[in-house]
């Protein structure tokens, strides 16, 4: 192969397709792949690249003028050994010219949770308008399930199978379909914000949305809770950090289901069972 259009096309499509587990990984890959290639001399020829060039940009300035983290040092190295790799397999050169620069260590912290005297302090300060109490039901539904933001928010009335167990269907951000019990009170929660909507699951047709929010703004939302309740730190992350808690807690079996639920290595998953 001689056309590095066709090698970063094809590279990209292999992130896609499971060479790199998480899609927002993915997607940072391909930004710093395309940043780096941007600079001056390498738009003509990927292949001129040299070590020499590889560690200025890794340790270059990020795009508000500031000194990079480790985390975005090893980011983009990460992101530029796996292409020249990738480079070298389909025979564009010879060598990696990345393969002896090591990535900085970036110490790992405990992932941040809520207990239960936050989550109540969280739930309390929620106003009783449809607003709060439909955020109320789309935070409760993270911290019983740890389905992500856009699950959640994508969630449509057909997802549902309401009978003796109450039952939701969701996808995966792998594409799996999986099938999640909810508790009573979670559908009480739902219903209760519908009401006050003038609205039901029996009023509503298959296709339309349970809430009526766009994620930017549930965000925005939540942070505002947050800061109310003296929780900056909280955000939807933490919300599905808990819900990991709340397993461990509970003696529940960490498994590949769970590991995919919440797109976390395992490890994440043993720091959660060593502190519980």
């Amino acid at each position: 192969m001689d056309n590095w259009d066709e090698c970063i096309s094809l590279w990209s499509a292999s992130l896609s397709r499971g060479g790199i587990k998480s899609k927002r990984t993915s997607e940072e890959y391909k930004r710093y792949l395309i940043e780096f290639l941007n600079r001056p001399g390498l738009q003509s020829d990927p292949g001129l690249v040299t070590e020499a060039r590889v560690t200025e940009y890794c340790f270059s300035v990020d795009h508000k003028g500031l000194m990079p983290s480790r985390g975005l040092i090893s980011m983009r190295i990460a992101s530029l050994k796996n292409f020249y790799k990738f480079a070298v397999m389909l025979g564009m050169i010879s060598n990696n010219p990345c393969i002896g620069i090591q990535r900085p260590q970036v110490s790992k912290t405990s992932p941040k949770y809520l207990d239960s005297h936050h989550i109540d302090k969280l739930l309390s300060i929620l106003p009783k308008s449809h607003a709060g109490l439909r955020d109320r039901a789309i935070i409760m539904l993270i911290l019983t399930t740890g389905l992500t933001r856009s699950q959640v928010l994508n969630i449509k009335v057909v997802d549902f199978s309401i009978g003796t167990k109450i039952i939701l269907e969701s996808v995966t951000q792998k594409g799996d379909v999986v099938h999640r019990y909810i508790p009573k009170v979670i559908l009480e929660t739902i219903n209760i914000a519908l009401k006050v909507k003038g609205l039901s699951f029996t009023k509503m047709q298959f296709d339309d949305l349970l809430f009526d929010i766009a994620p930017k703004s549930f965000t925005l939302n939540l942070s505002r809770y947050a800061k109310m309740a003296d929780l900056k730190w909280v955000n939807t992350h933490v919300l599905r950090h808990t819900w990991a808690r709340l397993m461990t807690n509970n003696n529940a079996v960490i498994d590949q289901y769970a590991e995919n639920l919440v797109q976390h290595a395992s490890d994440v998953f043993k720091s959660y069972k060593m502190a519980a």
